[in-house]
């Protein structure tokens, strides 16, 4: 067993050990957190931030106005689409002074076999409806 003495100077020496340690430690962090502090970025943060900043905005720009060509082409495109659909629209084909005959239940006639004298026809013109009675037939 150790003697008193001896137990003594081992946690003396322990506590040194010790306390030299975590002072050494504790600089090295001191050391490191000037380093930080002193650095470029703590510093002079917008030198860092500054180009990216910019760089967003350019890129932000573009891309507005990559949007609005994109739209102004899509506007482009929806018009000439109405067009086109306006032209083969039925309301338009009855503008220009063409009619729409249907049978009473909505069946829209395309051939005078479908229809028989006597029967009542439905005419539809650009503005309003005839109801008719078949008088007759006549091939074109």
């Amino acid at each position: 067993m150790p003697d008193r003495r001896e137990m003594h100077r081992y946690l003396t020496s322990l506590d040194q050990r010790l306390e030299k340690g975590v002072g050494n430690k504790l600089e090295r962090c001191r050391h490191r957190l000037k380093v930080c502090a002193n650095s470029q970025a703590l510093q002079r943060p917008y030198l860092i931030t500054g180009n990216r900043q910019q760089t967003v905005d350019m890129l932000t720009a573009a891309l507005h106005r990559v949007g609005k060509l994109m739209l102004a082409d899509k506007g482009t495109i929806l018009a000439t689409l109405a067009g086109k659909l306006d032209i083969l629209s039925p309301l338009s084909t009855l503008a220009r002074g063409y009619s729409i005959c249907t049978t009473p239940d909505g069946q829209i006639i395309t051939d005078m076999e479908d229809i028989i004298k006597g029967d009542l026809v439905s005419v539809k013109l650009n503005k309003g409806s005839l109801h008719c009675t078949v008088e007759g037939k006549e091939e074109a």
